[in-house]
């Protein structure tokens, strides 16, 4: 984190089974609802510890069938919404 950055976390409970990928999830679409709420827009970088929520993501909207397929849905959703907000 620079100088001039934010760092925030996030813990609670989620609907539906809870399992680590599940909740890692919850939390990657949690921040991307956070960031079209606000006005704020820019690059912002994102840690997750869960290996398959991060290769997945970085491998693109394909990943969609899955017992998590409607949770990655809404994340590519958002996701397309952050972009065409900056």
């Amino acid at each position: 984190m620079g100088a001039r950055g934010v760092a925030h976390g996030q813990f609670g409970i989620i609907e539906s089974p809870q399992t680590v990928p599940r909740a890692e999830m919850t939390a990657l679409y949690s921040l991307l609802l956070f960031l079209l709420r606000t006005r704020k827009s820019g690059n912002v970088q994102v840690y997750a510890d869960n290996k398959m929520v991060y290769t997945s993501f970085l491998a693109g909207h394909r990943v969609t069938h899955s017992p998590n397929g409607g949770l990655w849905e809404n994340i590519w959703k958002a996701t397309h919404e952050c972009a065409l907000k900056n």
